[in-house]
């Protein structure tokens, strides 16, 4: 049989079918398996827990900047005046109050920000390897692409992102 570029394998409705049906992959399915897929690995639950420890990690690990902490190391000298001067001979108008702020900063807000950085994280994954899910998802899942098969790394790696920081969430 010879072969024939004419022939119904190439035809012009068999091209479109195909068009659609990766169209429909990479901006249906593909979305709707990465979001169903991302649930079923407990990443939301996950990263939750690793931020909520990170966050009361950081706050524990937050110095205190007073005037002792920052002349005591000179000495006798230096504890002596901080003694006589207090901690209003460092006053530098506004550098108290962001420190204030800084530590005041209720772990619950931050952790609140945290949800809205796993949720991000979820969805700059997505973006990333739109494809991958596309072809997850076109195949019914019989092939896994690398960002699927290693889903967990991919997630955390857009979650370290600059796109997922707390600054810009």
């Amino acid at each position: 049989m010879a072969f024939d570029p004419h022939g119904s394998l190439f035809s012009g409705k068999a091209a479109l079918a195909g068009l659609i049906y990766i169209g429909a992959s990479l901006y249906v399915t593909g979305p709707l398996i990465a979001d169903r897929t991302i649930e079923r690995s407990g990443w939301h639950e996950l990263c939750a827990t690793t931020e909520k420890a990170a966050l009361a990690s950081r706050e524990h690990a937050m110095p205190s900047i007073d005037c002792h902490s920052l002349l005591g190391w000179i000495g006798p000298g230096g504890r002596e005046l901080c003694d006589r001067h207090g901690s209003t001979f460092f006053y530098v108008p506004g550098l108290v109050a962001q420190i204030q702020s800084v530590k005041q900063t209720p772990l619950d807000l931050e952790f609140a920000r945290s949800g809205s950085r796993c949720t991000c994280a979820a969805r700059v994954t997505l973006e990333h390897h739109r494809t991958s899910f596309a072809v997850y998802a076109g195949t019914a899942r019989l092939l896994a692409p690398a960002a699927i098969r290693n889903l967990r790394s991919e997630l955390y790696s857009s979650l370290h992102s600059s796109a997922c920081t707390i600054g810009s969430s």
